[in-house]
């Protein structure tokens, strides 16, 4: 692709649970907006810190602390739709 960056989108589900008699299927995001958006999304996601968990070296997981603003990603992404009455209030610890 002469180094040009791609995005596709898929399924999420990918566990080897899930390997056998199951088909995987990805397609390309040609719309640089839908890019955008997409992007914008999972930044907003790995924000997120109201149920965050940090995992370890060791495979045990710490919960993280609040540091600052706590973002919750499922709210605003109800709110945006507006399928969610309330305002996010962003909170400070």
């Amino acid at each position: 692709n002469g180094g040009r960056e791609e995005m596709y989108l898929g399924s999420a589900d990918l566990m080897p649970r899930n390997l056998d008699d199951r088909v995987e299927a990805l397609f390309p995001v040609f719309d640089e907006l839908l890019v955008q958006e997409v992007k914008s999304d999972l930044d907003l996601i790995m924000a997120d810190n109201v149920k965050s968990w940090e995992m370890k070296s060791d495979g045990g997981y710490e919960k993280i602390q609040h540091t600052a603003a706590v973002i919750n990603s499922q709210t605003c992404f109800l709110v945006r739709k507006g399928k969610c009455k309330k305002q996010v209030k962003i909170r400070k610890k």
